[in-house]
């Protein structure tokens, strides 16, 4: 087999197919895998459920566990986007499509071309509709919640996106406002707290004063709320959840059900009743 055979055979499922459908491999002589792409997947996602599983990184020979709600481990998670910013980088300065092998020219202000996007879209609605049938969670994988798409970990983060959206006073933030409160700004506080899990991610920060800080704690929003204002709790309970063009909360719980109406409230995504 040279570099100038158009064709190859695939030593796992032995079909014959163009050479572009082999992965590389500069240490073989024609410069391509012995099994093609399809094969070369399924043996990844094999690998990587038995190490997920064992709740290892999915990198092979990697002894770390992996960050909470990811795949893989942060030095892993980091080392692979710096090869994947590399790619892109070179190609898109070479004027080509993002995908490996594709000689040509991307979309006017896109990454792909137009064949490459189609196959994308098409690979990503498979891998949703298997995620979906074997209830993993659509972001990482994992065993998703009863009822839903995501994940504990993701489906918390959603949670907390929504739920920020839903504080007291979070559109005070800007004039240094408490934004459970509406008191003067002392402490910045983890929505979701980071004993449970919370990041450090803007999304989970907002402006606090000491005494809900402290009072809060690790304790969630709902619970906090129905200690100390719980009046305010049974108001947020039937505020509209606003679903904007680029945003839609239902969706980003990964809620199954097609029965929720047009106008959700927080306590019908929640499962908050007014107290």
């Amino acid at each position: 087999m040279t570099m100038d055979t158009p064709t190859k055979a695939c030593t796992k499922c032995g079909e014959v197919k163009p050479r572009n459908d082999f992965p590389r491999d500069r240490r073989r002589r024609d410069g391509r895998k012995s099994w093609c792409r399809v094969c070369s997947r399924a043996a990844a996602r094999t690998r990587r459920a038995a190490r997920r599983a064992a709740g290892q990184c999915r990198e092979a020979d990697c002894p770390n566990q992996p960050e909470p709600g990811r795949t893989m481990c942060a030095p892993c998670a980091e080392a692979d986007a710096a090869r994947h910013r590399a790619r892109a980088e070179a190609r898109n300065t070479a004027g080509l499509c993002r995908t490996a092998d594709c000689s040509r020219s991307p979309v006017p202000g896109r990454v792909y071309c137009a064949e490459c996007a189609d196959a994308h879209a098409a690979r990503d609605r498979a891998r949703r509709a298997r995620y979906v049938a074997e209830g993993r969670c659509l972001q990482c994988g994992e065993p998703a919640a009863d009822g839903t798409t995501r994940c504990a970990v993701h489906l918390e983060r959603a949670r907390t996106r929504l739920m920020r959206r839903a504080l007291p006073h979070i559109e005070e933030t800007d004039t240094w406002t408490c934004a459970y409160c509406g008191g003067p700004i002392e402490h910045i506080d983890h929505v979701h707290a980071r004993d449970n899990g919370g990041s450090d991610d803007a999304v989970n920060l907002v402006g606090s004063c000491a005494r809900d800080n402290v009072s809060k704690s690790s304790s969630s929003v709902v619970d906090f709320l129905a200690r100390t204002q719980p009046d305010l709790l049974a108001a947020v309970t039937s505020w509209p959840v606003v679903i904007a063009d680029d945003y839609d909360p239902v969706d980003e719980l990964g809620l199954r059900s097609d029965e929720l109406p047009p106008s959700v409230t927080f306590g019908e995504l929640f499962g908050l009743e007014a107290v």
